[in-house]
């Protein structure tokens, strides 16, 4: 029994000592887990952070400063961690942490901050001082609305005057409009500098300008982005986007103080760019309300326009820069800038509307040589007292579809080599010393206006099928003309020699038919023929005191033959004209030749009259009407103020086939036969 005792004694003290060694263990301190971690701000804001998988996320609200704050950690028991938080000020900034367990074991965790939107709904205004001031507690980085800086009118009290706009610093996003208001007094906007997006930028209306702050700088360094840009206003001096790349609608500028415009970075454009030197309801050109300051304007990236490309009325601009401009799908003007001495173009290839560089008097040289297509295209400087352009490059030009106007030149020679299609008028004036123009492919022209160009002595437009209407003027070098086969309007030739005494233009060729007017007006020709041309839809030659033969050779109908008051013609010839519409010859006294052998029918008309009432008829050498033997039909006969006129044999096949009485009309001759007479063979006086 004493034994049994003793062993259940020895095991009860074996498993005491057991039981002591348990707890009694080393540590083994393999755990090396964050569990939590915190920042307090120097203002006293807690952020938590997000733990995983090495991570240590803080989210903090964009504009928070987390330099010198505070953190907070908790580790695993007997863990260490280096760097010592403690040690570290500039939270701002990604850190890597390393912590190691009791056991020696380890684990790295980065830590890094994600800054997140602090949203506004709806518009703020901004009307005082002090709500502008109270803004910066909010955080807050995108407003929904829009923001708008300055009251409706004046503040009764100058200290509510907002000055500026520091405390809107946080702001990254304006989902609707930036509206800056002339009740605002600040001198720029710097407080907005990390603005990134904005609905519009909008400083004044297009009808009403905003009288800011003289010499005011509006100036956006982060702005990406904006649907819309509008500043109009006489007292901005600088406007500045230089990470602007998109602006979805108009970017628009009207101010005649803007001194310097940037926008480097602008690559589209999905509306109008308009930069408007001239106040509104101000004539163009006008010198007294334009812009004399803003001296370069360059866009280096931008490469298309979807809507319109306008600068105008800035008289000091010396340089437009658009190196990689490709295409304006709208029009394209630059007028009335009255510095710029030279305009390249050298990457554009297209516009979809007009191109206009005019009323640019100071300009020498204009070069865009991909320019492939425009819709139309007028190149020309205020008029001919500026003739300073000396050299066009348009080279690749193909089509152009509405009118092709380039006047006020002083080159020499004038080439548009690949021009195939010009759907309007194609438009040449006032060229003083050019000597050599030419389209050497063009294929289609809807008219030709060709004006003051002295000593070109050829032209060339044989490849054009049909033109619309050919305008020569003050052409006086002209000799030679390859023409358009059919002319479907007015070929008219004006001042063709400014003294000489027969027309210069000797040589018309190709030309077959004229469907509307062949007018020539020159007061000192003494003669004029015109040969080739077959069908004319009217020919007139209504004045010349010096004008004695009129020849028109191969012409064998034409439509209405008009001639009067030419005083000193004696010889009208048309040896094939076998047709009028209607013919009519009025005030020629000295007449003595008219030679139409073959002519048989003047149409609704045949009207002769020697002079111009009988107080002149007696001025009139015409005789006899021999001329018009072949004449077989007209619908009416006038004969009049011949005075010296008694023989009508040449008449007699045409009063054969009259009979109506009311259709000739006969007075004021020296014999005036009744259709009675004429039909009884009374042909001459008795």
């Amino acid at each position: 029994m004493k034994q049994t005792f003793n062993i259940m004694l020895l095991c009860a003290i074996l498993s005491l000592f057991a039981g002591c060694d348990k707890e009694e263990s080393p540590f083994e301190g393999s755990d090396t887990h964050i569990l939590s971690f915190a920042l307090t701000t120097a203002d006293g804001a807690r952020y938590v952070a997000s733990i995983d998988a090495g991570n240590i996320l803080l989210a903090v609200p964009y504009g928070v400063s987390l330099s010198g704050a505070a953190a907070e950690y908790m580790l695993c028991e007997n863990a260490s961690i280096n760097p010592d938080p403690a040690s570290i000020s500039d939270w701002g900034n990604d850190h890597l942490f390393r912590v190691e367990a009791y056991g020696g074991s380890y684990e790295s965790y980065r830590y890094s901050v994600k800054y997140t939107e602090n949203i506004e709904s709806g518009t703020l205004l901004f009307t005082t001082q002090e709500e502008v001031d109270a803004f910066a507690s909010s955080g807050t980085t995108t407003v929904s609305g829009s923001v708008i800086i300055g009251a409706e009118k004046e503040p009764s009290f100058q200290y509510d005057t907002i000055k500026n706009v520091d405390a809107l610093a946080s702001l990254k996003e304006i989902g609707a409009n930036l509206v800056i208001r002339d009740t605002y007094k600040g001198s720029n906007i710097d407080g907005l500098a990390n603005l990134e997006k904005a609905g519009g930028i909008h400083a004044g209306r297009e009808d009403e300008k905003c009288a800011l702050e003289g010499g005011f700088s509006l100036s956006l360094p982060k702005l990406a982005s904006a649907t819309d840009i509008v500043i109009v206003s006489d007292s901005i001096a600088k406007i500045s986007f230089p990470s602007l790349e998109t602006v979805n609608n108009a970017f628009y500028v009207n101010s005649r103080s803007v001194e310097e415009i940037e926008a480097g970075l602008l690559q589209e454009c999905f509306g109008d760019i308009t930069v408007e030197g001239k106040s509104q309801g101000a004539s163009s050109g006008s010198g007294t309300n334009v812009n004399r300051k803003l001296a370069e304007l360059s866009f280096p990236a931008l490469e298309t326009v979807y809507g319109n490309l306008s600068v105008n009325n800035i008289w000091s601009l010396s340089c437009a820069d658009f190196p990689l401009l490709s295409e304006v799908k709208g029009s394209l003007s630059l007028t009335y800038l009255y510095g710029l001495k030279e305009l390249e173009l050298p990457s554009l290839r297209m516009t979809g509307g007009d191109m206009k560089i005019t009323s640019n008097d100071a300009m020498v040289s204009f070069s865009a040589p991909l320019l492939k297509g425009a819709g139309s295209l007028s190149v020309a400087s205020s008029g001919s007292s500026y003739i300073n352009l000396t050299d066009i490059v348009l080279g690749s030009i193909e089509e152009v579809n509405g009118n092709f106007s380039i006047k006020y030149g002083s080159m020499e020679n004038l080439s548009f080599p690949k021009l195939r299609k010009i759907a309007g008028k194609l438009e040449l004036s006032t060229f003083y010393f050019l000597e050599t123009l030419s389209f050497g492919s063009l294929e289609e022209c809807g008219e030709l206006s060709i004006t003051s160009i002295a000593n070109v002595r050829e032209l060339d437009f044989s490849k054009v099928a049909q033109t619309g209407a050919i305008a020569l003027s003050g052409c006086t070098g002209l000799v030679r003309m390859n023409s358009p086969k059919i002319v479907t309007g007015n070929l008219s030739i004006t001042n063709a020699s400014a003294n000489a005494e027969d027309m210069f233009l000797t040589e018309m060729t190709g030309l077959d038919t004229v469907r509307g007017t062949l007018r020539i007006t020159a007061a000192n020709f003494t003669e004029i023929e015109i040969p080739h041309i077959k069908s004319i839809g009217a020919f007139s030659h209504t004045s010349g005191t010096k004008l004695a033969a009129l020849r028109l050779p191969d012409a064998d109908t034409i439509g209405t033959l008009t001639l009067s008051n030419l005083t000193a013609l004696t010889t009208f010839e048309a040896p094939v004209l076998r047709c009028a519409g209607s013919f009519s010859m009025s005030n020629l006294q000295k007449i003595e030749n008219i030679n139409v052998p073959l002519l048989e029918s003047a149409g609704t008309l045949f009207k002769f009259y020697g002079g111009s009432s009988s107080s002149t008829a007696s001025r009139s050498a015409v005789t006899k009407l021999d001329w018009f033997a072949s004449l077989k039909k007209a619908d009416r006969v006038e004969v009049r103020y011949c005075g010296n006129l008694t023989d009508f044999t040449g008449l007699s096949s045409l009063a054969d086939n009259l009979s109506d009485e009311s259709a000739w009309a006969v007075s004021g001759n020296r014999y005036n036969p009744t259709l009675a007479d004429m039909k009884n063979g009374k042909y001459t006086m008795q």
